[in-house]
């Protein structure tokens, strides 16, 4: 039997089938969708099953005929029930609506064009897949369109050799760019751990090579914000902040909170919010990371040094010494994935200032930016002070000189000469003229 680990969870209690049977009258007659069925009942989230669809492009080529687009649709169903079996209720079908037929689709396609193309209440994810021959070889490309999140994976894309290879291509990619969903339930900030429940958790998939989870997977947290009428009002992601899977029970994870800002997420007293989780794994060699200023962003970091250390926690010892990098022109820095160790510490500096400290996982993005205070008013302020110290260096060094020139012109009882030079130290900043200046220097900034 499952051993529960959240003591704010209910224990299930089977249905009857006459319920069931009720139940299944009361879909047939109301026409609620999957989405909508499943909270009627009160599913349980790792009861709640994945609603998908897979829509097949195919580009406008002679040899692509409507034949062989239907063997390649039917293999696709076929081979995708074999790997996520009742994981899944999807649907696979051609789209002969989406312009254009070629694979600028996949990378035309943005948030703002697909929000309300398909319904939240009737879908959770949609996988765009294109099929196109190039020259001898077929190629195909995938991309995962996140319902409920509003969010695109990147694009995966593999040539293979014959037209049988193209549905096995196709679901192999599917696996790739899929991103299981999960529930926060709750965060432990003082422990560093939260506890999740894993989106049809309770469904193994049948091909091992595609459980939504293993250890060491990684998830990133966001909110979805609601109005009185459940719908969607905004849906805020955290950058730098993560999740790394330690325990693994079904549908019930516990991992380690992975940090470089606070949150609200794990939050009890957030109504009508929900949290969410996305698992992530890195499909790139590298991202780019943009430094800029906090409050222009516009405005690059240049020539800022990034040090990256391979390490979960910031109070953990880095597994090596620091690999250092230098912000360029445009404020980018490149990130390279290490395999064996995913999670990554960086830590920016403008000379020996500390401006931040943020976690990052290279690979599951291929650009982000990371805006930081300005260092600009300090080294303003160090500049400053250096040229303050310079003055008083040449004032001591001139009244050294005028007094020794007095007092060779005293002895000599040249006293012309010493009326002459005594109101030169007059001219000379005073100790109180200097004192206001450093206080200028001081709170200028402050007043900035």
């Amino acid at each position: 039997m499952l051993t529960r680990t959240f003591s704010t969870i209910k224990p299930r209690r089977p249905l009857a089938s006459l319920t069931h049977w009720l139940f299944a009258i009361a879909v047939l007659f109301t026409g609620l969708t999957n989405a909508e069925a499943a909270r009627e009942r009160g599913v349980e989230y790792d009861l709640d099953r994945y609603s998908i669809k897979i829509e097949v492009i195919f580009a406008d080529q002679p040899y692509l005929t409507p034949r062989l687009r239907s063997v390649i649709v039917h293999k696709l169903t076929q081979l995708n029930d074999a790997t996520y079996g009742k994981m899944w209720k999807r649907t696979v079908e051609e789209n002969r609506t989406l312009m254009p037929r070629t694979d600028a689709l996949l990378h035309r396609a943005n948030p703002e064009s697909f929000t309300g193309l398909y319904s939240e209440e009737e879908l959770d994810k949609v996988f765009l897949c294109f099929v196109s021959r190039n020259g001898l070889n077929f190629e195909v490309s995938v991309r995962e369109w996140d319902v409920v999140l509003r969010t695109f994976s990147l694009i995966e894309s593999q040539q293979v050799l014959s037209i049988e290879e193209v549905p096995v291509a196709m679901n192999n990619l599917i696996v790739r760019v899929f991103r299981p969903m999960a529930r926060v339930e709750k965060i432990d900030t003082m422990k560093g751990k939260a506890w999740i429940t894993l989106r049809a958790g309770e469904y193994p998939a049948p091909d091992a090579d595609a459980a939504q989870v293993v250890e060491g997977d990684i998830f990133i947290t966001s909110l979805r914000y609601l109005d009185k009428n459940g719908v969607v009002q905004q849906i805020q992601f955290f950058d730098w902040n993560y999740l790394l899977v330690d325990e693994i029970d079904r549908g019930r994870l516990v991992c380690t909170v992975v940090s470089g800002v606070p949150t609200p997420v794990g939050s009890r007293g957030l109504r009508r919010v929900d949290q969410f989780a996305t698992r992530v794994r890195p499909l790139r060699d590298s991202t780019d990371i943009r430094i800029c200023k906090f409050n222009q962003t516009e405005i690059p970091l240049v020539a800022h040094y990034v040090t990256a250390f391979l390490k979960n926690t910031y109070r953990e010892e880095s597994e090596d010494e620091g690999t250092q990098y230098l912000s360029d022109r445009q404020g980018i820095v490149e990130i390279p994935l290490v395999k064996e160790h995913p999670v990554q510490w960086l830590y920016v500096n403008s000379g020996s200032a500390l401006l931040g400290r943020v976690p990052v996982v290279p690979g599951i993005r291929e650009f982000i930016e990371l805006p930081l205070p300005d260092d600009s008013t300090r080294l303003e302020v160090e500049g400053q002070i250096e040229e303050l110290k310079g003055r008083i260096v040449e004032l001591i060094a001139s009244r050294s000189s005028i007094m020794a020139e007095v007092r060779v012109a005293a002895n000599k009882g040249e006293w012309e000469k010493v009326d002459e030079l005594l109101p030169k130290l007059d001219e000379l900043e005073t100790a109180q003229e200097l004192k206001n200046r450093l206080n200028t220097i001081r709170v200028l900034p402050m007043q900035e």
